[in-house]
């Protein structure tokens, strides 16, 4: 089975730590599993996908803080993205979240 999770950052913080022992329980399990990530740096996943670079991400926070428009300032990076998920093709798409209140 093809997995692919999506969280911001891979290998640190909570819930980069919930995705990475996620992805390891999967592939010592015979699952093709992917993770997908914005923030760097990665811990203990080099085969991560990165989505955008440090160029996108400066923008995204600035484009945030301008216009109040957090998650939709980057257009290109999410484009580029959604062609390697086409590519994978995966069964699961996981999606990790952190909410901070």
């Amino acid at each position: 089975m093809k997995i692919l999770q999506i969280n911001s950052v891979c290998g640190r913080r909570s819930t980069g730590r919930i995705v990475l022992d996620i992805h390891k329980v999967l592939v010592k399990n015979g699952h093709q599993s992917y993770v997908a990530f914005g923030r760097p740096p990665t811990i203990g996943c080099p085969e991560a996908i990165r989505i955008g670079n440090s160029l996108d991400l400066y923008l995204h926070v600035l484009k945030t803080r301008l216009f109040d428009s957090h998650g939709f300032g980057l257009w290109r990076a999410t484009k580029e993205f959604l062609k390697k998920v086409d590519e994978i093709n995966p069964d699961i798409l996981h999606l990790q979240y952190s909410s901070i209140t």
